[in-house]
């Protein structure tokens, strides 16, 4: 018996929550200045999938942070998902655009074997006397995107021109010069779109490490209301893991790859090395909005 098949909606033009997102904070993104510019040195798809797992939690302590604290800014703990969503499609935007796109080539390829294909056949019927071999004549079939553009294009011109003359004197179809016409129309956009690459790469990096600077403050902030509620050892881990865990671990891991080929030294401190090494080892330093005086009842 054959599998019942899954009925899908078709998503709409702007479905993608993680666009939606974007779109969203977009104004606030762009505002933070180069100056203030979080250092991008962790596992950014870790931190946005760690932050989107707690911002469910954290909004479930909204209530108390409200009652707790004078000054914290709570749109900055509604925004953690939207902030976390929009790092991840500007990240998404950024690894794609730094892949190699093989569109202009494939489409380079088409357009060389169609402009063989076009002049072989301009040579036959100009041999015929049906065409002009003057026409053609700087059509050179040479390298480059931009000749293979324009000379299919001066090609499909040409065969248009003579078509109620030549198109009883030809295997060539309509529907190839619909092909050649379409396949230089595509090349000439993607030619441009390859050269821009570098360019929209570049502001699509400083436009990622803008969103993801509102990212670590905004759960800076949340992290720092969720210690202060919640002082029992581990809860704050439970609630709001630590989105440098991976790379504490990444260092723990070398540090005892090291200490297996060196000889063990004693510590006078009573801070081991790891902890000391540790982003999590201090408090976080409070942001400007978040105040750790709690309301006193009774006031």
């Amino acid at each position: 018996m054959s599998r019942p098949q899954v009925p899908f909606a078709p998503l709409a033009p702007d479905a993608s929550v993680f666009r939606a997102a974007y779109l969203r904070r977009r104004d606030e993104i762009l505002a933070v200045p180069a100056s203030d510019l979080a250092p991008l040195n962790i596992d950014i798809q870790l931190a946005i999938t760690t932050v989107r797992g707690a911002s469910a939690r954290v909004a479930l302590e909204r209530p108390r942070m409200e009652q707790a604290f004078r000054e914290l800014d709570l749109r900055t703990i509604d925004a953690l998902d939207d902030y976390a969503l929009a790092t991840g499609h500007l990240h998404s935007v950024v690894l794609f655009a730094a892949r190699p796109d093989n569109r202009a080539r494939a489409l380079r390829e088409r357009a060389s074997e169609l402009r063989i294909v076009l002049l072989t056949d301009a040579r036959s019927l100009a041999g015929h006397g049906l065409l002009d071999p003057r026409r053609f004549a700087n059509v050179r079939g040479g390298p480059g995107y931009r000749n293979a553009v324009f000379e299919l294009l001066g090609l499909v011109n040409l065969f248009r021109e003579a078509w109620p003359v030549v198109s009883t004197q030809t295997a060539l179809r309509v529907e190839t010069l619909v092909e050649a016409e379409e396949v230089a129309n595509r090349l000439s956009i993607a030619i441009g779109e390859r050269e821009r690459a570098p360019e929209a790469l570049a502001a699509a990096t400083v436009e990622r490490q803008q969103a993801f600077t509102l990212l670590t403050r905004a759960y800076d902030v949340a992290r720092n209301a969720v210690r202060f509620l919640h002082p029992e050892d581990g809860h704050l881990e439970r609630i709001a893991p630590s989105i440098y865990a991976g790379r504490v671990r990444r260092k723990r891991r070398v540090r005892e790859a090291s200490a297996a080929t060196t000889s063990a030294t004693p510590t006078t401190s009573g801070t081991s090395p790891e902890a000391a090494n540790s982003p999590e080892s201090t408090p976080l330093p409070a942001p400007e909005t978040f105040s750790a005086t709690p309301e006193r009842s009774g006031r």
